[in-house]
């Protein structure tokens, strides 16, 4: 049974190209084999990672000393969601698929949760206010609002409306992701906006 010592390297690279990351403490062979799990490495972000380990053997007349094969692993990216809240100027919520008044102002609250929860999501959300009721055609930024640095991760507020006409609106939101995480676009949240009702009056004869 091989006696002696195995080294184990960790790179942040697939390719166990040098320099490594780290670099675990001689550990001695017991009946031929080492347990390197107190040479732990994370947690992880996404990316291309490696371990190699070098053997030194202390009697070299019975074994020589050799180097494993690279071992590469990846780290997938996380997944990620968008939820949006309409909100009215004043920030009161408007359900998706509700009725506002004749006039009203709107804004977009929109609320990025990843998965596995690793790290915060970073960087921005867009939105889009679109003049129809299924987020169809190409329709109008409404801003580029940096998310808060929170885990579930908030980005808010869109820029408002225009005081609204009456008719079908919607808002949607999209994050691009980044390195740890794919992006997501949020669903279409269409509200109308309520004609100003009017009455008749009949002079009495």
């Amino acid at each position: 049974t091989p006696t002696g010592t195995a080294t184990f390297k960790f790179y942040t690279n697939g390719t166990c190209t040098e320099p490594a990351a780290a670099t675990s403490a001689a550990l001695a062979l017991v009946s031929g084999s080492v347990d390197a799990t107190t040479f732990l490495q994370g947690p992880l972000a996404a990316g291309s990672y490696s371990f190699k380990a070098d053997y030194t053997s202390n009697d070299l007349s019975k074994w020589t000393n050799a180097t494993s094969a690279c071992e590469p692993l990846t780290v997938t990216q996380g997944t990620s969601t968008v939820a949006t809240t309409l909100h009215k100027a004043d920030k009161s919520v408007v359900a998706v698929g509700g009725s506002v008044a004749l006039g009203t102002i709107m804004h977009d609250l929109a609320t990025v949760s990843v998965t596995p929860a690793f790290a915060a999501p970073t960087g921005s959300v867009t939105f889009t206010i679109f003049s129809n009721s299924d987020c169809t055609g190409p329709g109008s930024l409404a801003g580029v609002v940096a998310l808060d640095g929170a885990n579930p991760g908030v980005a808010h507020p869109s820029i408002s409306t225009a005081a609204l006409a009456a008719g079908s609106y919607a808002f949607r939101a999209t994050w691009p992701g980044n390195t740890n995480y794919t992006g997501a676009t949020s669903i279409c949240e269409n509200f109308t906006v309520s004609p100003l009702s009017t009455a008749t009056s009949v002079p009495a004869t």
